[in-house]
């Protein structure tokens, strides 16, 4: 597995974490491999092939003259979001 995420375009780096579990022995070393999420984030927003494509506007999806919403407006976020517009 390490071979392959080698193979990966560079960016931002992977983390390997040795998992233990305290009265249980493990046959193999159990690794988590994981990325740092803020430094995802910030490679995102630096790469140019992504620059032009960024938007900072709501989604909003229209169904005739209604608009429609999804699963996340059915709760309080979405709520306190219409209360306060």
């Amino acid at each position: 597995m390490y071979s392959w995420l080698a193979a990966l375009l560079q960016g931002v780096q992977w983390q390997s974490t040795k998992i233990e579990i305290q009265g249980f022995k493990l046959v193999q070393d159990a690794r988590l491999i994981w990325h740092d999420g803020l430094n995802v984030v910030m490679d995102l927003f630096s790469n140019p092939i992504f620059a032009k494509y960024m938007t900072y506007d709501p989604h909003i999806v229209m169904c005739g003259a209604e608009q429609k919403y999804s699963e996340f407006f059915t709760g309080m976020r979405a709520h306190a979001i219409q209360v306060s517009s």
